[in-house]
């Protein structure tokens, strides 16, 4: 089976045509887009599609090679790229009309590794403008600041930045149509719908609804995704802190319609609008995320303000509200299970989940000077109580 591109032909153009613009010209790219937008499989794709190569009117004789960098925190990873990016150096050595754009994911794990760092920056200054790089990156704050610590991310910082955004209604549709032709299921309109409106263009969210609609192919109430499906949760508790506390602040603002005290046009409210957080009306990008960032407001306040030391699954983010509704009583293994698996917790009960998810909630609640004190009772179930201050 062939399956479809990662985007529709057009919109592919549309969003690498800079990049290979800048890359001909021998300049670096640094490419910001929040994690699970479809970075990975567009510029993989880019790197083993010469039709699209052909299209994007790429030099003649450009090798592109695209190194998920992630990897090389294992040795065998390491070695692997390490003899991926020296053969495709050698190219240069070899021809001075051959030309190199190394697709470089997960940049900032450079960070880690001296070895491909130094491998990198002696291709740099031998074969500039022959070679040249495009950094996918994820967080703007975070990374930019930690790319001023790499020396060949330095060297380019002033090259080129641009963003990759959420996916558009077209782009979206493509995303569906591709689950259907790889799960064999046919989304109904309805179903359709639910996943364009609810995913707001977020490709990974997408992925995540499509999937349990196929599990569940009746419409949930938009209102109940997140109550019933702790998956969709766990999506959102990932991609929540890769914004910058300020980004965060403006985030709850907008969810909370508590939009005066705002700055209009403060950097990063243009960093949301660049990665497509927000709307051209500075809407947030999807209504789940709107009501998880409500959730995430309320269950601040039901706590009394009780930090964690990371944060919360959707399990554990369950499992703490029951427990802090009954504080001082004890709460037995099936009220625990309701909690964290809803209406299918007899099918999924398991005491080893429930064990692991009361021993990883305890771990991030093991502050100095924490007041919560979570007691297990065997053969009768946990107790959360809060000391006195």
């Amino acid at each position: 089976m062939k399956l479809l591109p990662p985007l529709p032909q057009k919109s592919t153009l549309s969003r690498l045509s800079p990049i290979i613009n800048y890359a001909n010209q021998g300049l670096s790219v640094k490419v910001f887009g929040l994690p699970g937008v479809g970075k990975t499989s567009v510029f993989s794709w880019l790197a083993n599609t010469p039709s699209l190569q052909q299209s994007l009117k790429v030099l003649p004789n450009t090798q592109i090679l695209y190194l998920d960098l992630e990897p090389t925190i294992t040795t065998l990873g390491h070695k692997s790229l390490v003899q991926q990016a020296q053969q495709s150096l050698s190219r240069l050595k070899e021809n001075k009309q051959n030309r190199l754009v190394f697709i470089l994911d997960s940049a900032i794990v450079l960070k880690q590794n001296q070895v491909l760092q130094t491998i990198f920056s002696q291709g740099y200054q031998s074969f500039r403008p022959r070679l040249s790089f495009v950094y996918l990156l994820t967080n703007f704050h975070q990374n930019y600041d930690l790319i001023k610590q790499i020396p060949l991310l330095k060297t380019s910082l002033g090259e080129a930045i641009l963003f990759f955004p959420l996916f558009n209604q077209e782009e979206s549709n493509h995303a569906i149509d591709q689950w259907q032709q790889i799960t064999g299921f046919n989304f109904f309109p309805a179903q359709r719908n639910l996943i364009l409106s609810q995913s707001g263009g977020y490709a990974v969210l997408i992925k995540k609804l499509a999937l349990l609609l196929k599990e569940n192919p009746e419409i949930i109430p938009e209102n109940q995704i997140l109550k019933q499906f702790p998956e969709v949760v766990d999506v959102l508790n990932r991609l929540y802190p890769f914004f910058s506390d300020h980004q965060k602040q403006i985030l709850s603002l907008l969810a909370n319609k508590k939009t005066r005290t705002m700055k209009k046009d403060s950097f990063d409210l243009n960093v949301l609008k660049n990665f497509g957080v927000l709307n051209a009306k500075k809407d947030l990008f999807s209504p789940l995320f709107t009501r998880y960032l409500i959730l995430q407001n309320r269950f601040r306040s039901n706590t009394n303000g009780f930090a964690f030391t990371d944060n919360l699954t959707a399990s554990e983010l369950n499992l703490f509200n029951l427990l802090y509704q009954n504080q001082n009583q004890i709460v037995d293994r099936d009220a625990i299970a309701q909690a964290i698996w809803g209406n299918l917790w007899q099918e999924k009960y398991s005491d080893w989940a429930i064990d692991k998810i009361i021993s990883q909630l305890r771990h991030k609640m093991a502050k100095k000077e924490d007041r919560r004190k979570l007691t297990t009772f065997r053969g009768r179930g946990f107790c959360l109580s809060i000391l006195a201050a």
